[in-house]
């Protein structure tokens, strides 16, 4: 007997709840160490992006630029981030992420994230392509859609 495949609206409600889950856990490591969601959602940009400017963290986060220095200070306080001399640009810093730091999600997240490549390890070539395909474009449209309401919101609509 052959599997019935999923609708499309199945694999949206287990994105969805994913996406809560992944809330919940996000939660739990931002309670466990004291800081904000916020906090914790500037830590992983700047991991991802391996340090940005603080102007580039505030488009990411859609933060003003007094929120996102209130931000730093405390993150640079609690020794997880340093600010560093631009490259090329005098006028600015690039925020980056210390060893302590480094350290610390590491000893979080690296269970969660052994999992994950379990379980992703765990389908065929074709099913992890079109997962990746998929997620990828489904974060570009959760881009696109939050440009368009933030946009919305700074014309008073």
């Amino acid at each position: 007997m052959s599997e019935q495949q999923p609708s499309a609206e199945e694999v949206v409600f287990a994105l969805r709840t994913f996406e809560l889950e992944r809330d919940r856990f996000d939660d739990a490591v931002a309670r466990g160490q004291g800081i904000s969601r916020t906090d914790l959602q500037a830590l992983d940009h700047l991991h991802i992006n391996d340090g940005l400017t603080p102007g580039q963290l505030a488009d990411r986060m859609m933060l003003t630029s007094g929120a996102i220095t209130a931000l730093a200070d405390r993150l640079e306080e609690l020794g997880w981030l340093t600010r560093e001399a631009h490259p090329s640009d005098r006028r600015s810093t690039v925020l980056r992420l210390t060893e302590r730091a480094h350290a610390t999600a590491d000893r979080i997240f690296d269970p969660f994230a052994a999992e994950i490549t379990d379980a992703a390890a765990g389908l065929s070539p074709a099913e992890r392509e079109a997962c990746r395909r998929f997620l990828a474009q489904a974060a570009a449209l959760a881009d696109r859609h939050a440009e368009r309401i933030a946009q919305q919101a700074s014309l008073g609509g």
